[in-house]
């Protein structure tokens, strides 16, 4: 049985047998406890492994855009996200879509967003030195509905610090746009792990 997941989309559009993205059967492949990583991204799907196994369900996302302004981020990505995630006070829609980076029929997907509440991101990047570097932050999934107009899962968190400090912190320690989120406060659990096993281990505080 397979732990993880990762695919490029432009080549598995033309790999014969499969007749377009699987994002709706990498939703459900999430949702049973797979860690996933978009576009062929290997750190961010050992990530996803090692989220599950501390946390139980874990759920790859993206900062895909930042308001500065009011310290939110926007996350989304193609059209994966974690079903089981989704707020209990919405139904997710299942919606078809035309893929826009690859040649391929159109997809279905479901569009939601996520329920509020206190989550860890998590992201597993390689330090200056060639080792492995647990990065971790913690903040809140805002009480928003997904946005209409963005064509697929979309969410906002929301931070008590300046953004542009916490994504500074971020961005100084290698970490990617890719990460992967639990809901409820478990960088203990990240930080215990990495010092059983040697890892550098980086927590932003107060985010």
């Amino acid at each position: 049985q397979f732990a993880g997941l990762t695919l490029s989309f432009d080549t598995i559009s033309q790999t014969k047998g499969i007749e377009t993205i699987p994002f709706f059967g990498i939703t459900k492949l999430m949702g049973e406890g797979m860690s996933y990583g978009g576009e062929g991204d290997l750190f961010v799907t050992a990530a996803g492994e090692i989220a599950g196994r501390l946390c139980q369900e874990m759920c790859f996302t993206e900062i895909y855009t930042m308001d500065f302004k009011n310290n939110a981020v926007l996350n989304s990505h193609m059209a994966e996200c974690n079903w089981r995630f989704a707020r209990k006070d919405r139904k997710p829609k299942l919606v078809s879509r035309q893929f826009s980076l690859a040649s391929s029929p159109p997809f279905l997907m479901a569009h939601f967003a996520l329920e509020p509440g206190p989550v860890t991101l998590f992201d597993l990047a390689i330090d200056s030195e060639g080792g492995f570097r647990f990065i971790l932050f913690e903040c809140e999934v805002d009480d928003w509905p997904a946005s209409e107009k963005l064509d697929r899962p979309n969410f906002k968190l929301k931070f008590k610090r300046d953004l542009r400090e916490v994504m500074d912190e971020y961005s100084l320690l290698g970490g990617g746009h890719h990460l992967n989120l639990v809901y409820g406060s478990h960088s203990r659990r990240f930080e215990i792990l990495a010092d059983h096993c040697g890892v550098l281990c980086t927590r932003i505080a107060n985010a």
